[in-house]
C-alpha cells in the first residue's frame, strides 16, 4: 500500500521534521548550518513558505511553517535536494543525507502552536543545560528574545503576539512544568506521530502509537487523561489494566519509548 498524500492546503501551519539518513549527522559545522539558513531563506523567497520558529541539531531539525501558496512539498524537496549537494561536495562524497522525504504535521489551533513551539526550542535540552538553552545559537529562540536581528525569511509578529513577547517566550521556554492539561485528540495525534517519527522513524513497530498512548495514561492525572481513556475505548476496567502491563513491558523492550512518551508530556505539558 502507498503512503497517503502529503497535505500542503493553502495557509495551513505545519511542524516539519527531518533527519539524517541511518541516523547520521546532517550538521558537521556552522558552514552547513548557515546554508540551511539560506536555503529557509530560498523557500520563503520561492515558494511562499514562512518560517515561524526551527531549531538545527546535529543530526535533524525542526520548523514551524506556514504555507499562503500551499506549497510545502516544493519547497521541502528543494531544500533536501540542495542541501545534500552542498554537503555531498563539501565532504567529496555521493549518497543520501537525509532519511527520506520530511515528515509534517499540521498544527491547527493557536492553543497547539504554542506547544509547538515550546518543544522546538526546548529540544538541545538533550545536550545543553536549561540555563544555556537561550545561548544556543542554531534556533529561532535568540531572535525571538531580541539577542539576534531577524532574517527576513523568519516571522515572529504572530508567536509573539501569542506567547506575550520577549518575557513570555522567556517563561514559556523556562518552563518545566508537567501539568495534566486538557488537549484536544487531533492535536494530541499530531505530538505523537512528530515524537514517533523523530525517534523511531519509519521502521517503527505495529501499534506503536496506541502503545504511546497507553503509556500516556500513567503520566496524566485524571484531568488530563480522560479524553485519552476515551479514545482507546477500553472494554472494560480489566481490559485497560492488561493494556497498561503490556505497554509498560513494551517500554523495558523498546527504550526509545521512554523518550516519546517524555517527549510528548513535554510537548503537550
Amino acid at each position: 500500500m502507498g503512503r497517503p498524500l502529503r497535505s500542503s492546503a493553502v495557509g495551513t501551519w505545519f511542524h516539519v521534521v527531518n533527519r539524517g539518513a541511518a541516523r547520521a549527522d546532517i550538521f558537521l559545522s556552522d558552514r552547513d548550518r548557515v546554508e540551511f539558513g539560506r536555503l529557509l531563506g530560498v523557500a520563503h523567497d520561492r515558494f511562499e513558505v514562512n518560517v515561524h520558529a526551527y531549531c538545527l541539531m546535529g543530526n535533524h531539525y525542526h520548523v514551524l511553517v506556514e504555507t499562503p501558496a500551499g506549497q510545502l512539498s516544493e519547497a521541502m524537496h528543494h531544500i533536501g535536494g540542495v542541501y545534500a549537494r552542498h554537503l555531498n561536495e563539501r565532504l567529496g562524497r555521493d549518497g543520501p543525507v537525509f532519511r527520506g522525504r520530511y515528515f509534517g504535521r499540521p498544527v491547527l489551533s493557536p492553543d497547539y502552536l504554542i506547544r509547538v513551539v515550546r518543544y522546538i526550542h526546548r529540544n538541545p535540552l538533550s545536550f545543553v543545560d536549561a540555563s544555556d538553552l537561550e545561548a544556543y545559537r542554531w534556533s529561532s529562540l535568540r531572535t525571538y528574545l531580541g539577542y539576534r536581528r531577524r532574517p527576513v525569511w523568519l516571522r515572529t509578529e504572530v508567536v509573539s503576539e501569542l506567547t506575550g513577547g520577549v518575557d513570555g517566550m522567556r517563561a514559556l521556554v523556562g518552563s518545566s512544568a508537567r501539568a495534566p492539561v486538557a488537549i484536544g485528540a487531533s492535536d494530541l495525534a499530531c505530538a505523537i506521530d512528530v515524537l514517533i517519527d523523530e525517534h523511531l522513524g519509519d521502521a517503527h513497530p505495529q501499534g506503536v502509537a496506541r502503545t504511546v498512548k497507553t503509556l500516556l495514561l500513567d503520566r496524566l492525572l485524571p484531568s488530563g487523561s480522560g479524553e485519552l481513556r476515551a479514545e482507546l475505548r477500553f472494554p472494560s476496567v480489566n481490559a485497560e489494566r492488561s493494556a497498561r502491563s503490556r505497554a509498560r513491558r513494551r517500554l523495558r523492550e523498546v527504550p526509545a519509548l521512554e523518550q516519546i512518551v517524555e517527549g510528548v508530556v513535554d510537548l503537550v505539558a
